[in-house]
């Protein structure tokens, strides 16, 4: 289905008296999404070969996502998201809308504090210590954590670098390194390194 087909039947289902309508996405090609859009909502539509895939986003990240065979049901769940219908209201409407815990605390305003639960939830091997100390420091828990190969800390949920990385080098011994090196900034066991940082880092 081109494009503008897809627009067109999305805004047939939702009337002619709809505050909103579709429109083809920025790459008005086959294939590419019909967008809904109102403000700092918006919802990509595209079809596949039974249905339709959907995708609700939200300040530029994406909550949640759907897929259905009814246009009309595709169509009435953007409209109410970009309605300003909350992920929970919307899924107990369409079950068919799906999100994470981590989608939906992005939503209400508490990633920061669902990511240090999860990864408190989850934390094992040689960060343990480290993740469970700096949850409690006043600092550096409001800071947004990532792991994977270091403990990373983000300024908040939206940033793309890291205010610090911390390496495991040995069970219970921890490291960070010069910005752009390879020098060592610091190393210690985790209460140092938590109270190091949470004294670097306190705004």
């Amino acid at each position: 289905m081109q494009v503008n087909d897809l627009s067109a039947l999305l805004n047939a289902e939702l009337g002619a008296e709809a505050l909103y309508r579709f429109e083809a996405g920025v790459r008005a090609v086959a294939g590419s999404p019909a967008v809904l859009t109102h403000e700092e909502y918006a919802v990509a539509v595209h079809t596949n070969a039974d249905g339709y895939r959907l995708s609700f986003w939200w300040k530029g990240r994406e909550l949640g996502h759907g897929w259905s065979a009814s246009v009309a049901s595709i169509a009435r769940a953007a409209d109410k998201w970009v309605r300003e219908v909350g992920l929970e209201h919307l899924s107990a409407e369409f079950p068919f809308v799906t999100f994470t815990g981590l989608q939906l605390a992005y939503e209400q305003g508490r990633a920061t504090e669902f990511q240090w639960q999860a990864l408190l939830g989850g934390a094992g091997g040689a960060y343990r210590e480290l993740i469970e100390l700096a949850s409690r420091d006043s600092v550096l828990s409001a800071l947004f954590p990532q792991t994977g190969h270091r403990l990373a800390l983000l300024q908040s949920e939206d940033s793309s670098d890291a205010l610090a990385s911390i390496f495991a080098v040995r069970p219970g011994w921890f490291v960070v390194y010069q910005q752009g090196g390879e020098d060592v900034e610091f190393e210690g066991g985790a209460e140092a390194m938590v109270s190091y940082l949470s004294n670097k880092l306190k705004l």
